[in-house]
């Protein structure tokens, strides 16, 4: 399915295999360790939904995000996108049901130093198994009457719908 070019709300899935660390910005040196992580944001500007995503998947970029610098490493790789197509900012809504269902926020203000909601961060580690993982990020986006899209996804989608 093609990455919609509409404004929304969108989960990248990522996988890191092995330890990353690096200097982000004002977060300093962060740290972290193997596993499934979920970052949460929003793409309510110019080329929506398209123009962010896409950009996410590219290895060689200017460093602007928190996110870049954890994507940029060879040890990370998004291995699903979920959006829903919306005007209003949804992500730090989505976080708190994400963190509701088990996820939690292995770097403080990863993320959402723009947030005005008090997120602990829009970076999230899940710790469950892919299957589970996926299944709480459409519940998510459905309690919060969002229509959620799987535009990207390694045959996980097929386990869980």
């Amino acid at each position: 399915m093609e990455i919609p070019g509409e404004k929304g709300v969108y989960t990248l899935l990522i996988k890191i295999s092995g330890k990353i660390e690096a200097d982000v910005g004002a977060l300093g040196r962060v740290k972290l360790d193997e596993g499934y992580y979920l970052y949460v944001g929003s793409a309510l500007g110019p080329g929506g939904l398209k123009a962010r995503i896409s950009r996410h998947f590219r290895k060689s970029k200017k460093l602007k995000w928190h996110i870049d610098f954890l994507l940029v490493s060879e040890n990370s790789r998004i291995i699903g996108v979920f959006c829903a197509l919306t005007n209003e900012k949804y992500e730090c809504k989505i976080v708190k049901r994400l963190i509701e269902l088990g996820a939690t926020a292995p770097i403080k203000n990863f993320g959402s130093t723009d947030c005005n909601e008090n997120c602990p961060a829009h970076l999230l580690k899940y710790d469950k198994l892919v299957t589970v993982i996926v299944a709480n990020i459409l519940k998510a986006y459905l309690s919060l009457e969002l229509k959620p899209v799987m535009v990207f996804d390694y045959g996980y989608s097929k386990l869980v719908c």
